[in-house]
Formats: C-alpha cells, sequence, structure tokens
C-alpha cells in the first residue's frame, strides 16, 4: 500500500498549503497525487478513524458530526464500510463508493466483486448493475428448482424439483438456461422417466 510522501514537504492548515524545505519536483508533483489521494480515501480515513475511535473511547457518532459538519449518516455509512471491509481486502484503485457497494456483502463475496470491478475497471453505476443483475438471476434460479407440471391424463398437478446439480447440468446441456419452457420440458422429462421406472 502507498504511504503519502505529502505531509513530510508541506505545511498543511485548514486554509493552506505551504512547500517547506526544498522538494525536487518529482516531490512536489507527488505531493499534487498524493492530495489528490488524500481526497479520495477521506472516507476510509474517517471510517477507520470511527471504528477504532469506538473501540478505545466508546465514543458517539454526536462527536464524530460535531468535529467533522458530517451528517450522523454519513459518518455511519463510512463506519460500516470499514467495519465490514478489512483493509487488506481493500483496492486502492477503487473508490469508497465501490467498496459501499459490495459491503453488505459475504465475504468472499465482496473479495471477487472488488476484483471483478477492478479487473474489468467498472465504474460504480456498471458495478451496481452487475450486482443487481447477479442477484436477479440467482433469485429466478432459485424460484425455478421446483416446476408444476399438469398430468394431462389424471388433471393433477405435480411439483417436480431439480437439484442444483440437475439444473447445472440441464444448463449445460441446453447451452445455457434460456427461460421457462426448457425448464418445463426437463420437467415433463424427468416425470416421464420417474413413471416408467414405477
Amino acid at each position: 500500500m502507498d504511504t503519502l510522501s505529502v505531509i513530510s514537504w508541506f505545511e498543511i492548515t485548514p486554509t493552506s498549503l505551504t512547500i517547506t524545505g526544498r522538494p525536487t519536483f518529482e516531490q512536489w508533483s507527488e505531493g499534487l497525487r498524493d492530495l489528490q489521494k488524500i481526497r479520495a480515501c477521506l472516507p476510509f480515513l474517517i471510517g477507520d478513524m470511527l471504528v477504532q475511535g469506538e473501540s478505545l473511547f466508546g465514543e458517539s457518532y454526536a462527536q464524530a458530526v460535531e468535529a467533522t459538519g458530517y451528517t450522523a449518516q454519513t459518518l455511519m455509512n463510512y463506519a460500516s464500510v470499514c467495519r465490514r471491509i478489512p483493509k487488506e481486502r481493500r483496492s486502492e484503485s477503487l473508490t469508497f463508493s465501490h467498496h459501499a457497494l459490495v459491503a453488505a456483502e459475504p465475504a468472499e463475496s465482496q473479495a471477487n466483486w472488488l476484483d471483478v470491478a477492478e479487473g474489468a475497471a467498472l465504474n460504480t453505476s456498471e458495478l451496481r448493475e452487475a450486482i443487481m443483475l447477479t442477484k436477479r438471476i440467482r433469485e429466478e434460479v432459485e424460484v425455478e428448482y421446483v416446476v408444476d407440471v399438469v398430468d394431462v391424463v389424471s388433471c393433477h398437478s405435480i411439483t417436480v424439483t431439480f437439484t442444483e446439480a440437475e439444473l447445472e447440468a440441464l444448463g449445460s446441456f441446453l447451452g445455457g438456461f434460456t427461460g421457462w419452457s426448457e425448464l418445463e420440458a426437463a420437467a415433463v422429462h424427468k416425470l416421464e422417466e420417474a413413471w416408467l421406472a414405477l
């Protein structure tokens, strides 16, 4: 993880920055980049400070609101993301907003989504859309494990349940799941096999 060098060459006050000493042009340029990093990582810094302050002092958000000028909700969000995503799982190349989008996910999913976002250079809108789409697909697949088929001979409704392995095999056979009609056809086939086995 990069450390910030801006502190060693600059004196910073709430309303100014003064170069101290004689930095080289490279150090000056690095200082500009560091200032940009500080702006981008401020939610992480505040969140980590709040989490560590809670464990050290039991401080409430009311004191933090007064100290920072941020709303209690913003501070709670910063702390929540930092609490849920450990420092070693965070990515320097992604924004705090990227991390906030995956914070509610289980640890393994967080790591996977952050890797995907970094590898594919997804912005936060694209990451949000990918997460939502994946959840929708999972919900649909979970619902599609059970199919009701009407036996035209006895006019009874029969429930056919697919195991995850069967559903995967069906998806592989079909070249990917494409809709209810294929699942219904597979359910009918599964019923026929069961009836023939009787």
